[in-house]
């Protein structure tokens, strides 16, 4: 969750960023977000219920993991089995700032799982 008047200049689909920019973002957003939820679906999952799917799970654990309740949600192109109200904007990555920065989070955080993982 970013304050409204945030301005994080240039995060955009993080598909479209280096990983050393991706990071960059990364440590900028955590210091700016009021909250910020970390969803974890494991490999398992993912193979039995498609990456679709275990990307709505994955988000609404991290909803879910939020220290600040969320009063509305911004969500790209897919709409998420809550209660909480939300849109679903097309192409929302690179339209929204928290899309973009809610997109960014997780890409660093496996990245660094997946360093962690390559040490041991």
């Amino acid at each position: 969750i970013l304050p409204e008047e945030c301005e994080i200049l240039g995060l955009t689909d993080s598909k479209k960023l280096s990983e050393k920019k991706r990071e960059e973002y990364y440590e900028l957003i955590m210091k700016e977000a009021l909250a910020v939820g970390i969803g974890i679906v494991e490999a398992t999952v993912i193979d039995e219920i498609n990456i679709y799917e275990a990307s709505k799970m994955a988000m609404v654990k991290a909803i879910q993991d939020l220290s600040y309740t969320a009063d509305y949600l911004l969500v790209d192109a897919m709409t998420l089995p809550l209660d909480t109200a939300q849109a679903s904007i097309i192409k929302g990555y690179a339209k929204i700032l928290s899309i973009a920065a809610g997109a960014c989070i997780p890409k660093v955080t496996r990245d660094l799982m997946m360093s962690a993982y390559a040490e041991t």
